[in-house]
């Protein structure tokens, strides 16, 4: 469901490696595909065992006579199709501490990439489940939601049951957000989420006797924050009240975050009509862009260059945060993966540069939502084929990569935030509780959108804010327009001969 541009755009920077004096290399991995249907989900099940309908599979104990846990057999060896990213990455990640403890056990890997290609992606997708039959499939929200409701995955109440699965400590929001995109039942789990927090820098909120940022504020209370402090510091260089995530790419996504916390609707229900012509929408964009036309709001310019060798370069001197130029910003555990890098290397000089004190806060909430974000992302989410003939082995290995033991593991040198209670602190024991406060918000989908738009419409909506800026266009006047030739990009696209839809997503994407 995407073309071969929208293809080559990876998902996700979930691993930094740290190199050279003032650059860091972001190790761009693929965890998924992008561009599935959305659609409600129903249906799964087992071949041979009637418990994957709703009717048996939901009721305590239903079928539970018929599950047969995983047992080895001594001196075999058996072999396991699980679908992911690349081998290197997933038996480095996963594969190689389960065959510690499983060493019959061996992998064959699904290459991600073979799912991906010209046309409908969920039939891509289906197509590879057809003829290299994965036994444990990986999968983004979208793909676990479509593949759900055509039937594809297998329910996991029945070993969840039967193994005793610690269920009730997983993250609060992860098991409640897969159940609800499984129209009430339980098809995989996520071992890892995304989530961004708001870092601060105490020594500038000191300087200029500005109160910290606190949990609970609106966007409004957020805003006003930033535009508390100067556009220029003592020294007379730039200072900004608001960074936004190190790779976002787009000026009109700020607006797109604020409206989504404020359950704003980009498009109509049937996604053919955009909807910014409402007066919530007006002021959200209005606050937006006179934030950038003060210096409040840093107007974003991705910071990055493709190495060509599947690694992408930031510069440092190019995060005003982590140069001390900007007195909040909104980001993920990398920043604070760049400040340790900041902080422990050495200048010319063998000194070390001079740290200052920060400290985070939940990112701000709608007054009427306060528990959910829309910057609460699930990394991977593991399930199992249907048609799998080792389903007992695959629920094996994706309990093993959820259970408390393997994450407590992970937790100690990982980029990402565990999806289990217990590890709301880093490998150096900082508290991340921040990061983890707020849950996702289950009444939000990714929007689908013919091919090609996001990016029509990143374009457009970056002229029109620039057009604004400049006063060519009041802020009223540039949003109308946003609509008017938005509006014209999404019904040529509807109009082509053939349709393929992609994910609308204008943040921090690599294209």
């Amino acid at each position: 469901m995407e073309n071969k541009a929208e293809g080559a755009r990876l998902r996700r920077l979930t691993l930094v490696c740290l190199a050279a004096l003032l650059t860091l290399t972001a190790m761009v991995t693929a965890a998924g595909c992008d561009n599935q249907p959305t659609t409600n989900a129903s249906g799964g099940g087992s071949p041979g065992l009637d418990i994957g309908g709703k009717n048996k599979s939901s009721r305590e104990g239903a079928g539970d006579s018929d599950w047969k846990p995983y047992e080895p057999k001594p001196g075999e060896k058996t072999t396991l199709t699980v679908m992911y990213a690349s081998d290197t990455s997933f038996y480095q990640n996963y594969g190689n501490l389960f065959l510690a403890s499983h060493p019959e056990v061996e992998f064959t890997i699904v290459d991600l990439s073979d799912t991906r290609g010209e046309g409908d992606m969920l039939a891509n997708y289906e197509k590879v489940l057809a003829e290299q039959k994965p036994d444990v499939l990986l999968m983004n929200e979208n793909q676990y939601e479509a593949l759900a409701a055509k039937g594809r995955l297998f329910e996991l109440g029945v070993p969840m049951r039967r193994s005793k699965f610690d269920a009730e400590g997983m993250t609060p929001g992860v098991i409640d957000l897969l159940r609800e995109r499984g129209g009430g039942q339980l098809y995989g789990l996520s071992p890892a989420f995304e989530s961004k927090g708001l870092y601060y820098n105490r020594a500038i909120f000191d300087a200029y006797g500005v109160p910290y940022p606190q949990p609970g504020m609106s966007w409004d209370d957020l805003l006003l924050l930033a535009a508390r402090f100067p556009t220029k510091n003592e020294a007379g260089e730039p200072l900004t009240g608001l960074y936004q995530p190190t790779f976002t790419i787009s000026p009109f996504d700020l607006i797109v975050k604020i409206g989504g916390t404020k359950r704003l609707s980009l498009l109509d229900a049937e996604g053919t009509k955009l909807m910014l012509d409402g007066e919530a929408w007006k002021k959200v964009f209005s606050q937006v862009v006179e934030g950038y036309r003060s210096g409040a709001i840093y107007y974003p310019h991705a910071p990055l260059l493709d190495n060509g060798d599947g690694t992408t370069s930031i510069s440092l001197g190019s995060n005003p945060f982590i140069d001390g130029k900007a007195a909040m910003a909104i980001d993920n555990l990398l920043m604070m993966r760049m400040m340790d890098f900041l902080a422990e290397r050495k200048t010319g000089d063998g000194k070390r540069p001079a740290a200052f004190p920060w400290g985070t806060a939940p990112m701000p909430v709608s007054p009427e939502n306060p528990g959910v974000t829309p910057y609460f992302e699930l990394v991977d989410i593991f399930g199992i084929n249907r048609e799998s003939a080792r389903i007992p082995l695959a629920w094996e290995f994706i309990q093993f990569i959820h259970g408390e033991s393997f994450m407590r593991l992970k937790s100690k040198s990982t980029f990402e935030l565990q999806s289990r209670s217990g590890f709301e602190r880093d490998g150096k024991g900082r508290d991340l509780s921040d990061f983890y406060a707020l849950g996702p918000d289950s009444v939000q989908r990714t929007l689908l959108v013919p091919d090609g738009f996001t990016r029509r419409f990143r374009d457009l909506s970056a002229r029109v804010i620039e057009d604004v800026l400049a006063d060519r266009l009041t802020a009223e006047e540039g949003l109308a327009e946003l609509q008017k030739k938005g509006q014209e990009a999404l019904d040529a696209g509807y109009a082509a001969p053939t349709v393929h839809l992609e994910r609308f997503a204008l943040d921090e994407e690599l294209l």
